[in-house]
């Protein structure tokens, strides 16, 4: 879904019902196209959108200066970045992230198997560039 631009993200969150699904960091010579124009080479959000009228369902795939501006306008503080390189699995906790950088981070607890399983998908996802509306994705 085409988000270029402020008017444009502020048109699609009066029309849909958006939702940040993953905050993740890009591999050494990974590219990801941005649905607000340009190549992401280094971090990036996923949400998902919901159109308010009749339902139907878009994935938004962009860098963070247009993820900011998403997280703003829906009043969200946002996601923990997925690093797979880091070696302590422990930071890939889920926190309430504040996206404006100010650190203030709380830890949720994590089940244990959660947490590993979401690390795995996450794992798959970025190793075999899972594309937003793909089974391995969803």
């Amino acid at each position: 879904m085409n988000c270029r631009g402020h008017d444009t993200r502020q048109r699609i969150v009066r029309d849909y019902e958006i939702h940040p699904e993953a905050h993740i960091k890009l591999l050494t010579n990974q590219q990801k196209h941005s649905d607000a124009g340009a190549t992401i080479e280094d971090e990036y959000y996923v949400f998902s959108a919901k159109r308010k009228a009749d339902g139907k369902k878009k994935v938004i795939q962009c860098g963070m200066g247009a993820a900011r501006d998403f997280l703003e306008l829906i009043n969200h503080k946002g996601l923990p970045l997925f690093n797979p390189i880091i070696g302590d699995p422990s930071v890939n906790n889920r926190k309430e992230y504040d996206n404006i950088g100010n650190g203030n981070l709380q830890s949720e607890k994590w089940n244990e198997t959660a947490k590993q399983l979401y690390n795995a998908i996450m794992w798959l996802i970025i190793l075999w560039d899972a594309k937003p509306d793909t089974p391995l994705f969803d």
